[in-house]
């Protein structure tokens, strides 16, 4: 059977409507667009893949079973939040990647 891109996401499940009223509910619209951009072809990914790609993380978690499309989004995504460079956000976007986003999906 072949994955969707749902299959990817972590909290997004094609719903109209967000289930979460907490932290959940970001993640859940930043997968949403991030399908929504893959189904339309969105130039803007490939912006996002090359700075996740010049800050180093090309290689951060290759085989966890999520794009490297959508892990490139969120990086966009911590750094605009945390405020610091993109080579600033590297270390701490890994921590959250695996402590939070990982950890509090499925």
């Amino acid at each position: 059977m072949e994955k969707t891109l749902f299959d990817y996401c972590q909290y997004y499940k094609g719903e109209q409507v967000c289930p979460f009223d907490d932290e959940r509910a970001l993640l859940w619209d930043y997968e949403r667009q991030w399908c929504e951009m893959q189904n339309v072809k969105d130039n803007i990914i490939n912006d996002m893949l090359f700075e996740y790609n010049v800050s180093g993380l090309g290689s951060f978690e290759p085989y966890d079973g999520t794009p490297v499309s959508l892990k490139a989004l969120l990086f966009n995504r911590f750094c605009h939040w945390d405020s610091g460079s993109m080579l600033e956000c590297v270390k701490p976007f890994k921590k959250w990647y695996i402590d939070t986003y990982k950890k509090t999906g499925r």
